[in-house]
């Protein structure tokens, strides 16, 4: 069990704002504004602790550092190939409803999966 820090909430906090996922840098130079002396090894280890407990998530970018988002919920993620932007995407089904899992990937018991979107945004003219 973790004991409570005032460090861990405050990044938290920062986490828990709608369609954020910050890299790691992005987060320690946030937080430096509410913890003037905080390091970013302190940063690695409290988001490191947060997603043990299951209060944030960590999304792994090939090529790009990972992202951190303060809701857990079940969503997917689009990057704007570009700018590197990075948005919730909303799907009211799950995956396992549309495919065999066994027909699709034979010997093996799927226990999980993960799904991101590339794209282009409207910023930086991917509008259609």
């Amino acid at each position: 069990m973790h004991k409570n820090s005032k460090h861990r909430d405050g990044i938290a906090a920062l986490l828990a704002k709608n369609n954020y996922h910050p890299t790691v840098d992005d987060l320690y130079e946030r937080a430096r504004n509410d913890f003037p002396n905080i390091s970013l090894a302190t940063v690695y280890r409290n988001l490191d602790q947060l997603h043990q407990m299951g209060r944030i998530a960590r999304i792994d970018v090939p090529g790009m550092p990972a992202r951190y988002d303060g809701n857990t919920d079940k969503h997917y993620h689009i990057l704007c190939e570009k700018c590197g932007h990075m948005q919730d995407v909303w799907i009211d089904h799950n995956l396992e409803d549309h495919v065999d899992f066994d027909l699709a990937i034979p010997n093996y018991n799927v226990v999980g999966y993960n799904i991101s979107f590339t794209g282009i945004c409207n910023k930086c003219g991917g509008g259609k």
